[in-house]
This record gives structure tokens, sequence and C-alpha cells, in this order.
């Protein structure tokens, strides 16, 4: 038998006393109340039939009041080592108010109304953990760290204000810049099995991400090119074998100094394995285009244009042509906002866990900015791209199933209305409220 070994290791020495390194602390603390009423509410009668659309009347209610926290410590080690993170707790970077709570007694009574404590389910959560090590040649990422590129539309680092998720990759990464052009190639892990760490378990992507910047245009264009293999054919994602997804996303922003016009394209190609459809060498085929665009009026008011058309499966089983953009890549506060299967079941995921996905949109936008008050308002329409058709197989993108039609479906997903106040009591602390209305679509309506 024959034992080869590359190994190779990076290790960091902290030799100075712990209470002398200095330590940078960031984060974000956020505190919300929500209540929907009769979403996707339709007169019609509804079935619980596999592909329906309709919505219960039980299940198109919701109350509830979540946090998020991120705590985002940096450790300064010396002039060319920087250690970062991010931690958190609960699902989703927090979780919900009046969770988690143990009454002290097993039956209700006995004076326990106010005896209560954690119940230690929510632990604490290490999102991300990383060195940067600076060079004279690059700027080096080793660890857990966050990705972003372009809009965010398919690779997002999660760093804005609500964002409860994020593209994360354990691996490394490597930074040059030459001039104007900036090249940034990686290896990194996105899925282990760490029970069997025999490597055939393992989700790999290798890749590089290219930018260029031109900041007297004011014009940035940027690629991101992606390999991501899956060599089991056992265990990922339900025995689905074995997948070979090429990503390729292109940006191309342009800014004036009262005008920003963005585009991003993101498309996946590639083998599938069977994690769409019961095919077991499926193909991956996928193209989506996303606009994003304003215009300052004046230093208070801002009107903006987004569109996208997001590509749905037909249903076919030889390929899967839809694009799920990234869960933080949201336009609206109902449509698309929430896993609303999540509200009565409980294994369905996170109720935060929902994404854009076979749909053209269109949101119209205006923003005032005050000194203390900023207000938003927007109106998005949008439409779905593949519906079901009587006596069809079509792909119902909420469950990822191929559900044989016995109806057919209409496009209009509807027309929503967005209000949004935003109070900045000081620097740090912003408080918002918002009103929004979903004037539901036909598509909802559908019933299998």
């Amino acid at each position: 038998m024959k034992n080869l070994r590359w190994p190779i290791a990076l290790s960091f020495l902290f030799i100075a006393n712990a209470f002398a390194a200095p330590i940078d602390w960031n984060g974000q603390l956020n505190f919300d109340s929500n209540t929907i009423s009769k979403f996707r509410k339709s007169s019609d009668s509804c079935t619980a039939a596999a592909g329906s659309q309709c919505v219960t009347d039980g299940d198109n209610n919701a109350r509830f009041q979540t946090y998020l926290l991120k705590l985002q410590p940096s450790l300064l080690v010396n002039d060319s080592v920087t250690v970062k993170g991010e931690l958190t707790t609960g699902d989703a970077r927090g979780g919900f108010i009046g969770a988690n709570t143990d009454w002290g007694q097993s039956q209700t009574g006995n004076n326990s109304y106010y005896n209560n404590s954690s119940d230690g389910t929510n632990s604490l959560v290490v999102n991300q953990l990383y060195a940067v090590l600076y060079a004279d040649t690059a700027l080096f990422r080793v660890g857990k760290f966050s990705k972003h590129f372009g809009l965010g539309a398919l690779i997002n680092s999660g760093e804005g204000q609500n964002d409860r998720f994020y593209t994360q990759f354990d691996g490394i990464e490597a930074e040059f810049k030459l001039g104007n052009l900036k090249f940034t190639p990686f290896w990194v892990k996105s899925n282990t099995n760490a029970k069997k760490p025999t490597g055939r378990f393992d989700a790999i992507e290798s890749g590089l991400t290219m930018q260029y910047l031109n900041p007297d245009s004011n014009l940035t264009v940027g690629a991101y090119y992606g390999i991501r293999e899956v060599e089991t054919q056992n265990t990922y994602y339900l025995s689905t074998g074995k997948h070979q997804a090429n990503i390729i996303d292109i940006f191309i922003e342009k800014k004036w100094e009262n005008a920003r016009l963005a585009l991003e394209v993101p498309m996946l190609k590639g083998k599938v394995g069977g994690a769409y459809n019961n095919d077991s060498n499926a193909s991956l085929d996928s193209t989506s285009y996303i606009i994003e665009s304003y215009i300052n009026t004046s230093k208070r008011w801002r009107f903006g244009l987004d569109t996208g058309v997001i590509s749905g499966d037909k249903g076919s089983s030889s390929s899967f042509e839809a694009t799920y953009l990234h869960p933080n890549y949201q336009i609206a506060k109902i449509l698309y906002r929430y896993n609303y299967n999540q509200f009565n079941d409980t294994t369905t995921g996170n109720i935060f866990d929902s994404a854009i996905v076979n749909s053209t949109y269109y949101k119209l936008y205006t923003t005032y900015s005050g000194d203390t008050w900023n207000i938003d308002m927007s109106m998005i329409m949008a439409s779905a791209n593949q519906v079901a058709s009587n006596g069809s197989v079509f792909y119902d993108h909420q469950y990822n199933q191929n559900v044989t039609a016995v109806a057919d479906q209409k496009k209009n997903l509807g027309t929503e209305f967005d209000f949004e106040l935003h109070y900045n009591w000081n620097p740090s602390v912003v408080v918002t409220t918002y009103f929004a209305h979903l004037q539901t679509g036909d598509y909802f309506k559908f019933t299998n």
C-alpha cells in the first residue's frame, strides 16, 4: 500500500498578551414587528393538491417579531495580518422574539409565569472567521469568509442592513491589482460532510473574479467565473448524483454625476444530476437579467427603475432552466419576501429563505432624503415567465417538484405598493416603519 501525503498548513501564533491586542468591534442589532394579513387571498376555493398556488384561510395571515444580530470583531495581529469574523445566534442571523423560552415547569400554573429563561437551544454561531494577509504582491483571505459580486443578485456577502443570509466560502482567495484591473482567484468549499472526511462528499468551487474600474469615467466592468464540483453519488442533496456546474456572472455599472445604470447577467451551465427532477443526468442551463437605474433630480429626490427577467423552469426532465436569486436580493415588502409555506409548516425552512425566481418584474420608486427623515415609495408589477398548462408537466418553484397540470394558470403575479419611513434618531440608531399592499395576481388562484 502506498501512502501519499501533500501536507499544506497555515498557522498563526499570537505571542502578544491577549489584552494588549487591539480589537475593533462592529455590528448591527435589529428588532422588528411584522403583521401580514390575507396574503394571496382569493375568493376561489382552494385545495391542497400538488402544484396549487392558492393559500387556505389558515395559512394566509402572520404576526411575528424578530431580531437580527451581527457582531463583527477585527483583531489586528501586526502590520501584515488581521483576523476578522462574525458572530451571531439562532437561525438566519437571529431569531423570533419570545421563542426558545423555558417556563421552568413541565405544566402550566405553579406560579411559574415569570420564572422563565432560555431553553439553551440558541447557541453562539460563528458565521465567519478568517485571516487577511497583506503582502507586497497580493492580499490573501484564508478561512471562512463571505463573498460579494456585482449587484449581489447571485453572490451576496450579506452586508446590507436587513440581510439575514450571505454567500459563505471556506477556503482561500488572493486579490491582485494591476492598475485599474483586479483579479481574484479562489479555491473554496461550499459544502462538506465532516462525518465522512474522505473528500468524496465535498462541494468544491474554484474560479476567478475580474474587475475593471475606471475612476475617471465611473465605469465598472466585472466577471465572475466559477466551477462547482460535487463528486459523490450518495449523500449530496438526497442522492442527486455528480455535479459540475459553471457559474458565469457579468456585471456592468456606469455612474454619472446624478444618475446610475447597472446590469448583471448571471448564467448557470453544467450538469446537476437529479437535483431538480427525475433525470439522473440533467443539465443546468439558465440565464437571467437584472437592471438597476436611478436619477437624482435634486439633493433630496431620487427617481428610479429596477427591472429583471429571472428565468423559470419549463418542467422538462432533461434540463433545468430556473435561476433562484440570492434571498438577500429583494425588491418588495410582500412579494418574494417570505417563505410563506413555512408559516404553518416548519418542515419547509426559514420564513426568510425566499428567492426571486420565474419572474419578470418592474419596480418604479422614489426616495426623499431629509436631514432626519427619509421616505421611500415604490410600485412593483410582476408576472411569471413559466406557468402550468392543462395536460403538461410544469415545475413548482416553491416545492421544487415536477407536477402534471389539470388546468391552465395565469401569469399575473400582482401589483404591490410600498411606503417606507425612516427616522434617523442619531448616526447609530434608525427607526423604520412601512406599509405594503399587494394586489394579488391571478397566478396565485391556480388550483391543480
